[in-house]
């Protein structure tokens, strides 16, 4: 208060800053983290950061871990060429020095890859992930529409979708499950509101409509339980306990729950999606699409040799192909 005072009156200000030469530059050891393995580190780096490129041995790095480079007889990374590189990786370096250290791709990373192909392999999958990447673009692009979601979203943020750990996008996706709703009521509101520019009006409606799908809805639910199963297994890949006879149990697990999902999955995520358009005021049932009639030769018969699939029935055969996909990537 006595400052604003003395501004008000125009009173002259003088500002100072003063600076304490005294103090000692940082070094290796300040660092919390970096302090515990001091070891690694040369003595002749007086200061952080160094004045020049410095190479950290890896004999030392093993070394402050107690840990003897001749008795490794195992190594796995994340896949990175620079990491698993037959040439110039640490795979090869370290195998320069210790033929014994066999080289296995990480699990977690395949089950990654796993997923993606898995994705990309289903067109369904590819537009319901984009879908979700729109609503949380649309809203994070301003602070007045974030305002919107958070008054009418409150428990579930929405999430960025992750490109490399596909496991984590189970946050993303249990933002809508959870809140579908919700959600909805907040596109709507968008839609509505007068500071809301014509670009935002026309992706609000058009996820509004979105979200009223009963596809959507249903591939929601299928993802859902995929990726929340899918994280699962992750975090138990992860842990330090783990050894590669647990890692084979957790993987045939992964088959056993896909071969499952193929027989009983997709009729119990129909009744969930069902359960969750009912209180949307929205039809629970599937989009029929536009029936393609070929031309017959000459000496084909009038009967039709293939019968029509249901819609349900088109949309169970491309989540099973997907989910045969992935077992596949799995027994490789």
């Amino acid at each position: 208060m006595t400052l604003k005072s003395c501004l008000r009156k125009e009173c002259p200000l003088i500002l100072c800053q003063v600076r304490d030469r005294r103090v000692e530059p940082q070094t290796a050891a300040d660092i919390p983290v970096v302090g515990e393995f001091d070891d690694v580190f040369p003595e002749e780096i007086p200061e952080l950061p160094p004045k020049r490129d410095v190479d950290f041995n890896r004999e030392q790095v093993l070394k402050s871990l107690d840990l003897n480079i001749e008795d490794v007889r195992g190594q796995g990374y994340d896949n990175g060429s620079n990491m698993k590189g037959k040439h110039q990786g640490v795979r090869k370096r370290l195998l320069e020095v210790n033929p014994s250290a066999l080289y296995m791709s990480c699990a977690c990373h395949s089950l990654n890859l796993a997923l993606c192909d898995m994705v990309h392999s289903c067109t369904r999958a590819v537009s319901f992930f984009g879908i979700v990447q729109r609503i949380y673009a649309l809203f994070s692009g301003s602070s007045k529409r974030w305002k919107i979601l958070r008054d009418n979203v409150p428990d579930f943020t929405l999430k960025f979708l992750s490109n490399t750990r596909w496991e984590s996008r189970i946050k993303s996706v249990k933002a809508i499950r959870f809140q579908a709703p919700e959600l909805r009521l907040a596109l709507s509101l968008l839609y509505e509101s007068r500071d809301s520019d014509a670009k935002s009006k026309s992706e609000a409606e058009s996820l509004y409509n979105a979200l009223g799908g009963f596809d959507f809805l249903l591939g929601m639910i299928i993802w859902y339980e995929i990726l929340f199963f899918i994280n699962k297994v992750s975090k138990k890949l992860q842990s330090k306990s783990m050894c590669i006879d647990t890692t084979m149990v957790h993987v045939e697990g992964i088959m056993s729950y896909f071969e499952k999902f193929r027989v009983d999955g997709f009729l119990s995520c129909m009744n969930i999606a069902k359960t969750i358009a009912l209180d949307m005021d929205v039809e629970p049932t599937l989009p029929t699409g536009r029936r393609i009639i070929r031309k017959r030769h000459f000496d084909e018969t009038n009967e039709e040799d293939e019968q029509n699939q249901s819609p349900e029935e088109v949309f169970r055969l491309e989540q099973n192909q997907s989910a045969q996909f992935c077992m596949s990537h799995n027994d490789k």
